[in-house]
């Protein structure tokens, strides 16, 4: 991803609107999507969880400690 691409994190990632935004965000070429939070399928593949594919990152339940890692522009 480039510098200059829009840091995402969602909240709720594994939810109806949640799991939508998640491949919104995958799909578009100016964001990253670098943090995804929800109390279901904690520890499971973003992309296994929210129905998305290409991404690595692990589903997370503790919201301050994703915020801290993640350092998103956006949630």
């Amino acid at each position: 991803m480039a510098a200059d691409n829009i840091r995402v994190s969602v909240i709720g990632a594994c939810g109806r609107m949640g799991r939508e935004v998640v491949r919104a965000v995958m799909d578009a070429a100016d964001m990253e999507l670098v943090g995804v939070c929800d109390v279901a399928s904690v520890g499971l593949a973003a992309a296994q969880a929210c129905g998305a594919t290409g991404s690595e990152l692990r589903v997370e339940y503790d919201f301050a400690a994703m915020l801290d890692r993640a350092r998103p522009g956006v949630v």
